[in-house]
Parts: C-alpha cells; structure tokens; sequence
C-alpha cells in the first residue's frame, strides 16, 4: 500500500485545504493590513513621542498605539520600515506555508520541496522571533532607564515572551524534523519498492 494511499492522508488532503484557503486568504490580506497601518503612521499628527519614549512603552503599555500626544518624523520613519518588514516577513512565511499546505493536499506530504519550504518559513520565522525580542529587550532596558528602576512587570512580560517564542519555535522545529524523518523513510521505500 502506497503511504499516500492511507486513510489518515485523506484527513490531510482535507484539513490542508482548509488552510490552504486560508492561507491564500492572509497572503492577499497581509499587504492590505501593512498599507493600512502605514496610512496610520503617514496621517498621525506631529508630536513628542520619539524612537525612545515608543520604545520604552511599546511592549509594556496597552495604550502606546494610541498615539495622544503626536509621533516625530523619525518615529514615523521607523515605524514605516518595521511595518515593511513586518509584512515581507510575514508574506514570506505565508508564500512558504502555502506552498506546503499545496503539498500536503496534494497527499506528497513527504517529499523534499515540502521540507524545504518549511525550513524556509522556519527560517523566516526564527528571523521575526529573534528581531522582535531584539526590539523587547531594547524596550525594557529603556523602559528601566525612563523609570529610573527595574519593573517587575515589564520583566515578566519580556520572559513571558521569550518563553512563548521558545515554545513555538520548539514545536516548529520537532515538525520539522518529523519531516525530515517522513522524507527519509519515504525516499528509502521508495528505493526498497
């Protein structure tokens, strides 16, 4: 019996449409939603807010998005390039899950392009996870520095962060080498058949 040929394949095929619509869905709506915060930064009015007061609250506050007291043109201008680099990012592991979602309904769950664009969107995402804790560190040292100590609740947050990411990107990588394991076994059926 072909390993493609086996009922659970069938419950693959299927459940990887679903997300295959639903991937389809974010990659057309990704650009839209990045266009639109852009045009919230462009039309935001001038202000006090700098790179080191959205910094220090970005991460800790729920109302930094709020924007009161205006932003300043280089906050603007960081703010549209993470924007920008949020979206290629999340374009790129989207186009990657796509990809292999198309595999999986296809029922070649284990063949080599399949894995390579889950290391690729593996990659992308590690990228995303190290730059936004990157700019959480920064946060929270600027946040220590703006509040002349060290707050308690902006360091557990920050290793609230650091452990969701690990968890995830744990999860990520053990799919992965699944994968790598599925492909080998089914290159060496494959060769024994």
């Amino acid at each position: 019996m072909k390993i493609q040929d086996h009922p659970r394949f069938q419950n693959i095929r299927k459940v990887s449409g679903y997300f295959l619509s639903l991937t389809g869905f974010l990659i057309v709506l990704t650009p839209l939603i990045g266009l639109g915060m852009c045009v919230k930064v462009l039309v935001t009015s001038s202000g006090e807010m700098d790179i080191v007061w959205f910094l220090s609250r970005c991460f800790f506050q729920a109302d930094f998005i709020s924007f009161e007291t205006g932003i300043t043109w280089p906050l603007k201008i960081f703010l549209l390039a993470a924007v920008v680099l949020t979206t290629i990012f999340a374009e790129i592991i989207l186009f990657h899950l796509n990809k292999m979602l198309a595999s999986f309904q296809a029922g070649d769950v284990f063949n080599v392009e399949t894995l390579k664009n889950a290391k690729a969107a593996f990659k992308a995402n590690v990228l995303v996870s190290v730059l936004y804790l990157g700019f959480e560190l920064v946060g929270w040292f600027l946040n220590c520095i703006t509040t002349h100590g060290m707050p308690g609740e902006a360091f557990s947050h920050l290793l609230g962060s650091v452990a969701d990411i690990a968890v995830w990107l744990g999860i990520t990588l053990l799919i992965i080498w699944t994968l790598e394991i599925g492909v080998a076994l089914h290159e060496e059926s494959e060769l024994t058949i």
